[in-house]
This record gives C-alpha cells, sequence and structure tokens, in this order.
C-alpha cells in the first residue's frame, strides 16, 4: 500500500473517530449526570483524530517534497523547478491541501483544549471540543468525498500503450 493510499485510509477513520469524539463529547456534556467514562473516551477520539491528520499531513508534505506526481493533487500545484521552501507552501495551494490544513489545526486546537483545560473547566472542555470534532468532521467529510488530496492520477494513454504492446509481445 502506497502513502497516499494509506492517507486516504486515515482521512476516512479520523472522520469516524471525529464524528464519534463530537457525540460523545456533546452527550458527556449535556447530560443531566455526566458519564466520565464516555467524556474519556471522547477526548481520547480527539487525540486519535489530531494523531491520523497529522499522518495524512507529514504525507502529504513528503509527496510534495519528492515530486510524486502520480498524485493528482502534486501534478497540479508543483512542479520540478520549485525549491523545497515553495514545495512545502505548495501544501496550501490549491483547495484539497488547504482543506487538509484547515482539519490539521482544527484537530490540534482540539488536542490542545483537552490537554489545557480538561482539568480546569471540566463543565465547560467536552462541549468546547465537541464542537471543534464536530467542525473538524465537516472538513474531513470535504476532504474524503469530494477533494481528496491523495488521489491518484489516471495512467496517461501512452502509458496504457506501453504495458499494453509489452504485455502482448
Amino acid at each position: 500500500m502506497a502513502f497516499a493510499d494509506s492517507a486516504t485510509l486515515a482521512l476516512a477513520f479520523a472522520l469516524l473517530v471525529s464524528a464519534y469524539g463530537a457525540v460523545a463529547l456533546v452527550t458527556s456534556g449535556v447530560a443531566s449526570t455526566p458519564s466520565l467514562r464516555l467524556r474519556a473516551s471522547g477526548y481520547r477520539a480527539a487525540f486519535a483524530a489530531a494523531g491520523l491528520v497529522t499522518y495524512c499531513g507529514l504525507v502529504l508534505l513528503g509527496l510534495l517534497a519528492g515530486h510524486d506526481f502520480g498524485v493528482a493533487y502534486v501534478a497540479e500545484v508543483t512542479n520540478r523547478s520549485m525549491t523545497l521552501g515553495q514545495l512545502l507552501s505548495a501544501f496550501w495551494g490549491g483547495q484539497p491541501g488547504s482543506l487538509l490544513l484547515w482539519a490539521w489545526s482544527l484537530s490540534l486546537f482540539a488536542a490542545a483544549a483537552v490537554v489545557v483545560h480538561r482539568r480546569r473547566n471540566p463543565g465547560l472542555t467536552p462541549g468546547v471540543v465537541g464542537v471543534l470534532l464536530a467542525v473538524e468532521c465537516f472538513f474531513l467529510l470535504v476532504l474524503t468525498l469530494a477533494a481528496n488530496p491523495f488521489e491518484k492520477l489516471a495512467a496517461s494513454v501512452s502509458t496504457r500503450r506501453k504495458k499494453h504492446s509489452t504485455a502482448s509481445r
């Protein structure tokens, strides 16, 4: 499995984990008798989502720096003459990369909110992190269904002809 394929799966899994975390935290935050296990599970979901989206961000940075033109987004926003700084800034050079950057930021903010505020504001933190995860779900849904930065390019006609003529010999 290529890195782009594993990142696509990580995006889908991050969407599921974020959705679970949002529901768990909002439910535990508004319940008359909050479930501490459900709250802790929601917090762990926020950390898992942050890890998964961080993995996706690092994979995209690697694909951009490595000139992997088999990935449509890399082929769209980069070329071989770009410097490393330009390649790294190409991360947000198109809609899929920009959406991934927003999702990555939201996931890190949600994880930071859990670390900083879960003991300081135990009544407020589940709702705040739950809403952050719900917004993150929107970005991950768009990334998964409409603007996947890890989508592969279809093989060109000349490449298919070459493969076909080589296989028939």
